[in-house]
């Protein structure tokens, strides 16, 4: 079943009251309002990030994450990943070309690639399953999945931005604003805003403002890594290659030496 959107018809744009049944099995029993819209948005935030990890923890990006892109499974109560035809496989390789993207640039982070353009193609799968720990951490794709993620629960909360239109208004919007959700915000209210959006800021700053607090967070706002992350990068890539030479392994070592290259030369003069 389709996750329940705010692009259907008017008589079933009960959004997210008409999402607690198939997550919940009932309608909560509490008033109509920010509390009772919370508790189910929070549940299916929960849900998405945790399909996504199962993801990530095995290596694969979906990188085309958008509500559209999730449906309700009734008899489990859970959400899930549809549409797996973009996901890239970085344990060996498949669906991944460095300088070639599938994604709707509407949910897309600012790069728009899952993996710097400067990222070797893959090696050959046994090389690539042993490697893909080093690049993983080099390149976090994982958070091109977060920041798609981040922007469905901004749709979630802010009924203004669940229109397409909208949502590229946002985006030139948020651009604009070096894409600092917290300076969007600020700006958005100078603006004098709709009902609509203040009392989606309302929703997310229940709880001491939790909601608005992930929405900042699962947002790839940085395209570079911290000098910790890096050097954490290098370090990693450099013990791999001693272990294959340890182990008298060429055809690893080579990879390897060609992996920790490219970590040096992409990192050195930041």
């Amino acid at each position: 079943m389709s996750l329940p959107c705010p692009s259907c018809p008017p008589q079933k744009r009960e959004w997210p009251y008409n999402l607690e049944p198939l997550l919940v099995g009932r309608e909560l029993r509490l008033p109509r309002g920010k509390r009772r819209k919370l508790v189910t948005i929070r549940l299916a935030m929960r849900q998405l990030l945790q399909a996504l990890k199962a993801c990530h923890a095995t290596g694969i990006v979906h990188r085309d994450i958008k509500p559209q892109n999730v449906i309700v499974s009734p008899a489990e109560r859970r959400l899930k990943l549809i549409d797996l035809g973009a996901a890239a496989d970085l344990r060996i390789g498949i669906n991944y070309v460095p300088n070639e993207y599938l994604l709707d640039p509407r949910y897309a982070p600012p790069q728009q690639y899952v993996m710097s353009t400067q990222t070797p193609k893959p090696p050959p799968k046994p090389v690539a399953a042993l490697l893909s720990p080093v690049l993983w951490r080099m390149e976090n794709p994982d958070r091109f999945d977060m920041y798609s993620a981040g922007i469905t629960l901004l749709q979630m909360a802010l009924p203004n931005l669940r229109s397409g239109n909208n949502l590229i208004a946002f985006n030139r919007r948020l651009e604009a604003a070096d894409y600092d959700l917290r300076r969007w915000r600020r700006e958005e209210m100078a603006r004098k805003p709709s009902k609509e959006l203040e009392e989606g800021f309302e929703l997310l700053d229940c709880d001491e403002g939790a909601g608005w607090e992930l929405a900042c967070k699962v947002g790839w706002l940085t395209a570079r890594l911290s000098l910790s992350s890096i050097n954490m990068c290098q370090r990693l890539a450099s013990f791999v290659v001693v272990k294959l030479w340890q182990h008298g392994d060429r055809l690893l070592l080579a990879a390897a030496s060609v992996l920790l290259s490219s970590v040096h030369r992409r990192y050195s003069l930041m």
